[in-house]
């Protein structure tokens, strides 16, 4: 399986460091324009919806660590409006260690 190196987020190019992982959940990147959560959703369709962490949600995940990314998952799987207004959907890309 290929690892994420990188990201383009609004056609800027970042390294991309996976700093947490829940299998068949979430993964957390670290790149210089902050923390991104990718979330799993789906059942049948599985697909994956990005966010950018906002100051609060670091300082939030900094304090309370997985427990909070897992309550923050949930939301983005779950509340479609808070998703529609924070996905990355159409602006970011990943860069894989096979595309180098």
């Amino acid at each position: 399986m290929a690892a994420v190196t990188g990201v383009v987020l609004d056609g800027e190019s970042s390294p991309a460091k996976e700093i947490l992982r829940r299998e068949w959940d979430h993964l957390l990147y670290q790149t210089q324009f902050g923390l991104i959560l990718s979330v799993l959703c789906g059942s049948v369709a599985l697909y994956d919806i990005c966010i950018l962490l906002s100051d609060e949600e670091r300082e939030c995940w900094q304090a309370q660590g997985e427990l909070f990314l897992n309550d923050l998952a949930k939301r983005v799987r779950e509340d479609h409006v808070f998703t529609a207004q924070r996905k990355l959907t159409g602006r970011l890309e990943f860069v894989f260690d096979n595309e180098k």
